[in-house]
């Protein structure tokens, strides 16, 4: 009894130090950003923010390049759903909806992490440390729709470890309705149906041999198949139906894209969250190499996710998602065996012994210890929520305060500029100052902005050509452009305002420490 009592007491005792940690843990990427604000300096969740106003005024989709000076041509808004949600709370809130839907992600995100990472059942204190360690490599991430298919994905893995741990594939019937609201908000859903796919096959190849005992047999293939079939049914089910899956085919596979935009080149190992990544990858595959059996599912999954995650640094995340949930399977499994040894280590005499106190005290025990982790899950909670309204309340209200932050990031008095003097049309501006654009200047039609699917190859070539020195007539937008928009210390600005065959042929009439607007003189 006296045993049970000091146990009791050490649980009590832990569970009062975990909830501050777990609440840090939790709430200290949110608060940071409440700081931050970093979703403002993000170049694309202006025309996600553009888009989903309009749909909301309109009660429809678009389906043409609106907002661009290419309005007739295609263009597919497949993250509509987080389009009009961003605007709906936008509504609500103005500007700081961007910084509370970063914030939000950001939770999620940590408790996603913490659960993936084996928190729940594994050792504790290693799931933090894990948790904390994927918080920081996904920093870079920003609120376009990315963070639902990061938390997606992560929430599909965890079913298929429990799938996998269980050998049902009943907790795989949560799929259907997890791709049908991604593949509204988030393309990249691809990714949840390629990862289900594989699944399927290394059962199948499992069932097969007979020798990679790791992926249950015991699921039924018929039935993940069915699971398959039924997921890809419900990811068409959207307004644009086919169509999306062409139009992330543009946007995954641009070659001007891999060529010229950051975000998708292979990652270069400069930055410390590169080896964050890269240490989380490499520690889900040592674990899996002191496996005595192959894990098909696992081995092929980490494989195949690294491979994105290198090639193209935007898609990190997934290898590191992959990653977390092997390592925290891992911690789980440790977990139990020092559990299994703890409790085999009392000898038969003392278990003799103990036997009546334990039958008389294992229900209460048992209620007590329950009733605790709902009052501290519970507890947990509250406190993430206050500390969460606490970091909203903190950012600023008022609409030139977040504006004043902008000047910094994007050509906020540049473009009062443009406007009050109503200078021609129409406008060549930075492909990063678009998206800005589109929301704070919708009167004049942008010449590019993020929405790589749009433009296609051939567009984003020729601007990516004349922004990085090239000849000026060959882009079309530029050298019809009747008011330039540029970065004061970009090459392009500084060769038509220096050069004497270019600066005679343009002249400056705005310039700030940001940006700089030339026209042409054949314009008045």
């Amino acid at each position: 009894m006296s045993d049970w009592k000091t146990t009791t007491q050490g649980r009590n005792l832990a569970s009062a130090l975990q909830i501050p940690v777990l609440v840090l843990l939790f709430t200290s990427a949110a608060f940071y950003e409440a700081f931050q604000m970093s979703a403002l300096s993000d170049t694309d969740i202006w025309w996600h923010l553009r888009t989903g106003v309009w749909i909301l005024q309109n009660h429809t989709v678009p389906h043409r390049g609106m907002f661009s000076q290419y309005a007739s041509m295609p263009w597919i808004a497949s993250s509509w759903g987080y389009d009009a949600l961003l605007a709906g709370l936008y509504q609500l809130l103005g500007l700081r909806a961007l910084s509370v839907v970063l914030m939000g992600f950001r939770v999620a995100l940590a408790v996603l992490t913490f659960f993936l990472a084996g928190g729940r059942h594994g050792n504790f204190w290693a799931a933090v440390l894990v948790s904390a360690v994927t918080q920081y490599v996904s920093l870079a991430l920003q609120p376009p729709p990315i963070f639902f298919s990061v938390l997606f994905f992560g929430i599909e893995l965890a079913l298929l470890f429990e799938s996998c741990r269980s050998g049902s594939a009943r907790p795989l019937y949560w799929l259907p309705p997890l791709f049908l609201l991604w593949a509204n908000l988030h393309n990249e859903f691809v990714l949840g149906l390629g990862l289900l796919l594989l699944f399927l096959l290394a059962t199948l190849i499992s069932a097969a041999l007979k020798i990679l005992a790791a992926v249950p047999s015991t699921v039924s293939p018929g039935a993940l198949a069915a699971v398959l079939v039924c997921s890809v049914l419900a990811s068409l089910v959207t307004p644009y139906g086919i169509h999306l899956f062409s139009d992330l085919l543009k946007d995954a596979y641009s070659k001007a894209a891999f060529r010229y935009l950051p975000g998708m080149y292979p990652m270069g190992f400069r930055s410390p969250r590169d080896y964050a990544l890269a240490l989380l990858v490499m520690s889900a595959f040592l674990i899996l190499g002191r496996k005595r059996s192959w894990d098909l599912l696992k081995l092929s999954l980490m494989v195949i996710t690294t491979v994105i995650a290198f090639r193209v640094a935007r898609d990190g995340w997934c290898a590191v998602l992959c990653a977390v949930a092997i390592i925290g399977e891992e911690l789980s499994a440790a977990s139990s065996r020092s559990e299994g040894l703890c409790g085999g280590s009392a000898s038969e005499d003392d278990v003799q012994g103990t036997e009546n106190d334990r039958n008389g005290t294992q229900r209460e025990s048992g209620s007590v210890v329950g009733s605790s982790s709902k009052r501290d899950t519970l507890l947990t909670a509250v406190l993430v929520g206050v500390v969460f309204v606490a970091a909203v309340i903190h950012l600023p209200a008022r609409t030139d305060e977040v504006m004043h932050r902008l000047e910094g990031t994007f050509p906020v008095q540049a473009a009062d500029f443009i406007r009050a003097n109503h200078l021609q049309h129409p406008l060549f501006n930075l492909e990063e100052w678009g998206g800005f654009l589109i929301w704070y200047l919708p009167e004049y039609p942008v010449s590019i902005d993020g929405r790589i699917s749009l433009y296609g190859d051939e567009l984003l070539t020729s601007y990516l050509n004349v922004i990085g020195g090239g000849r000026l007539d060959a882009a079309p937008a530029f050298a019809d452009a009747g008011t330039i928009l540029l970065n004061k210390n970009s090459e392009t600005a500084t060769a038509l305002t220096t050069i004497p065959s270019l600066s005679s042929q343009y002249r400056v009439v705005y310039s700030d420490e940001l940006a700089v607007v030339i026209v042409p003189n054949r314009r008045r």
